[in-house]
């Protein structure tokens, strides 16, 4: 999944002026404080910093938004989304990922509370046809304190794993609060950050949200003890995207967890593949998450259309 061509552009322009190798350890920095979980200050503190952020970050985070919002498109096809709030909107990510899958959205409202990321969000969006047709308000200030009026749309991507747990469970109560059709909550599928995820699925599903995706029942997570729910979206790579990742491919695989809660109830598939189907000769095993946890299925070839239909099953997909 690449960026926008308009998008790749603006980070570009953006990049121009400053120095390669400052920006280089500028992601090294980045890296080592995500990495650790360290937020006891703010991980992004100067401009090299945002630059490296964008170049290094930001196509991954991208991806795994559009990831996501192409599973609420599948959930519900009829849904129209005209108002979005974005909690911890950084440089504005999650915006264009909904202008890419929600082209109808026409008003925006976008918390950041890094003055300087909120400015370089806002230069960003001038790029963005779309951007043009949208009623878009910045809020520079902590998103556990925000206030907002009601949105079709809450998300918060890849902010809840920074938090303590009083200023997550603030956050998540309020996000649904605001919203009057579903919240997306998405973060890095790593053990950490899926606990995150974990926390807000239990408060969301105490105060009454109908959970869309990626799960397929409302019980117990069957992976709240050493395993964790994951999934994965590749990414395609800038020059500068690998040159800051230190890397050869021309491409990552950004691992993410993420939740999707509505306020309708739905129906649920019958099981969600959560690892890599296995194809062999003849026949395919994929893990499934289901109502009564996980299991081990095997379809075979005398099962015709489920053969045929696993034989393009992918992880992540419902089955």
């Amino acid at each position: 999944m690449p960026l926008p061509a308009d998008l790749q552009s603006a980070i570009d322009r953006e990049a121009g002026p400053f120095d390669r190798r400052r920006l280089l350890n500028a992601a090294r920095e980045l890296h080592a404080r995500y990495d650790c979980g360290d937020f006891h200050g703010p991980a992004i503190s100067g401009p090299e910093h945002r630059i490296a952020y964008l170049q290094a970050r930001l196509p991954a985070t991208y991806a795994a938004v559009v990831h996501v919002l192409e599973a609420v498109r599948n959930r519900f096809p009829a849904l129209e989304l005209k108002s979005l709030a974005d909690l911890g909107a950084g440089p504005g990510t999650a915006f264009w990922a909904v202008l890419s899958c929600f082209p109808e959205l026409r008003a925006a409202t976008l918390v950041e509370q890094d003055v300087g990321m909120a400015a370089l969000g806002r230069r960003l969006a001038d790029h963005n046809p779309r951007a043009q047709l949208v009623q878009t308000k910045w809020m520079q200030q902590d998103v556990t304190g925000s206030v907002l009026a009601p949105h079709d749309a809450v998300v918060i991507s890849y902010v809840l794993g920074e938090l303590a747990p009083a200023n997550l469970r603030n956050l998540v109560e309020k996000a649904w609060t605001s919203t009057k059709t579903l919240l997306a909550i998405i973060e890095p599928g790593t053990p950490r950050n899926f606990q995150a995820v974990l926390a807000a699925r239990q408060m969301l599903i105490a105060a009454g949200a109908h959970i869309a995706a990626p799960c397929p029942h409302h019980q117990a997570c069957p992976m709240a003890g050493d395993d964790w729910c994951h999934f994965a979206v590749r990414v395609q790579r800038s020059a500068d995207h690998r040159r800051l990742k230190e890397g050869t491919l021309s491409y990552e695989d950004e691992k993410f967890s993420y939740l999707v809660a509505s306020r309708q109830p739905m129906e649920w598939p019958a099981a969600r593949i959560v690892r890599h189907p296995l194809f062999h000769p003849g026949h395919v095993k994929m893990t499934l998450c289901a109502a009564g946890g996980l299991r081990q299925e095997t379809i075979g070839k005398s099962q015709k259309d489920r053969y045929r239909a696993a034989r393009h099953a992918r992880w992540g997909d419902a089955w």
